[in-house]
This record gives C-alpha cells, structure tokens and sequence, in this order.
C-alpha cells in the first residue's frame, strides 16, 4: 500500500548484497540518489515511465571473419506496472500498487525492459533503502535499492542477452566482463553491465553502448473516494487541490 505521507524504512543488509555494493565500479545496489521529496515523487507518484534512447552495435558478417558495419537504432519505450493479480486500486487518496514496471522495444534488436525499486530479483526483496534523514523528519537523501534490466528477446541478433544498472549479470561462455555507457535519471548517470564484448573478436554480436533516459511520463491523480477531485495532473504532475480542505 502506498500513501500520501509514506514512512521511509531503515535499510538493512542481506547476505546477497554483500558482494555487490563497492565493487564493481559504478555499479551498485544504489546507483542513484534522490531528495525526500523526489523519491517521494517517483515512487509513490510515477503511473508510466519513459525508457528511450538509442544502441549501437555491430554483428558478425562471416563469423571469425568479417564484421557487418556499425548500427544505431532508436527506442522509446514505456513502462507500466506489472500486475500480478487485480488492477491497482487508487480511491480514498491512498494507492494499492506494486513496485516494478515493464515495456517492450520493437525493433530490428527488440528487448524488453523492467524497472524494479528494491531490486525484486533478489533473493531477499524486502524493502531496502538508505536514508540519511531521520523518521518524521521533512528533509533527507534517499538512496532506494533501484534497478533497471533490458533483456534482449529472440527477435534479433542478441537473444536472451542482458543489462543491468545494479550487479553483473550472467556471463556465456567467450563473454567478458563489460561496461557500457549509460542510464540518465534526474541528471544522475551510471553505466550498464553487461556480458557484450566490445573488445574486437570478428566472433559474436558486439554492442559499444546504450544511452538511454528514464523520466515519468505520467502520475497517479489520487482522486478521493468517489473518482472525483483529483489531487496531481496526470500529465505534469500539477497539484491541482489541496486535499486537505477538499
């Protein structure tokens, strides 16, 4: 359940975390910061995200042989949230939701993206956030567990390959280590992880980057109990009542 006034949790640490945070450069399982006020904004506010930007990336012409020239392709994709179960509920101003939005990219290369605040692939995926603030206090950092994967489906030259904002994902036999640029959130920028070889081999597909912007595209109205009176736009997140005295 999400309201208006949320509690923000203490984090507290699995086992599974342990290895990831520090270690493998940019990556983290808290690659973003944001304000009391903005996580409050796109965690309890954000109905639809928009994923899109563009991926270059090459493919064997002769495999061990030749390669095919560099191309770029575009995508703008948005996320809604994955429901198992009824639809979400939003009456008497207060929000029945869950955490992690999906979308799909079709394209020469589709793939399909999932956002999830709390990392919910993990083994352990209770709530998990950092705040330097204090309870009931109106002002702090939030650095909430957030992750973002694009998986490439079976449309394209890249099946079942991954990225990932967080943690390394799973390596094929002849891929290494890699990092590619980059996911931009509220001006903040981390690289991907992922499996691509940008390293020159005439062997597999090869991928030298993924730049890509994520920004809500539209907000939850919380209208009261009725369907009525709408407290945000739901394009600009305009505050159009005072639901206190409405």
């Amino acid at each position: 359940m999400r309201v208006k006034t949320p509690v923000i949790p203490h984090w507290v640490e699995s086992q599974s975390y342990a290895g990831y945070v520090g270690s493998t450069g940019s990556l983290s399982a808290f690659p973003f910061e944001f304000s009391l006020r903005q996580f409050g904004r796109h965690f309890w506010g954000v109905k639809t995200w928009a994923l899109s930007g563009t991926f270059t990336y090459r493919i064997p012409d002769v495999v061990g042989v030749s390669w095919a020239g560099y191309v770029t392709e575009s995508f703008n994709v948005s996320l809604t949230e994955f429901l198992i179960g009824p639809s979400e509920v939003e009456n008497e101003r207060v929000l029945n939701s869950g955490y992690r939005f999906t979308g799909t990219h079709i394209g020469t290369q589709g793939f399909a993206a999932d956002l999830f605040w709390f990392r919910e692939l993990e083994t352990n995926p209770t709530p998990q956030i950092l705040w330097d603030g204090n309870h009931g206090a109106s002002a702090g950092n939030v650095k909430p567990g957030f992750m973002l994967r694009v998986v490439f489906d079976g449309t394209g030259d890249f099946l079942n390959r991954e990225l990932r904002t967080d943690i390394p994902v799973g390596l094929r036999l002849g891929e290494v280590d890699t990092q590619v640029p980059s996911l931009t959130i509220d001006g903040q920028i981390v690289d991907w992880h992922t499996g691509f070889d940008v390293t020159p081999d005439a062997g597999a597909c090869q991928m030298t980057d993924f730049t890509a912007t994520i920004a809500p595209l539209t907000y939850f109205e919380f209208r009261d109990s009725n369907g009525n009176n709408p407290v945000w736009n739901s394009l600009t997140r305009t505050q159009l009542i005072d639901p206190r005295t409405t």
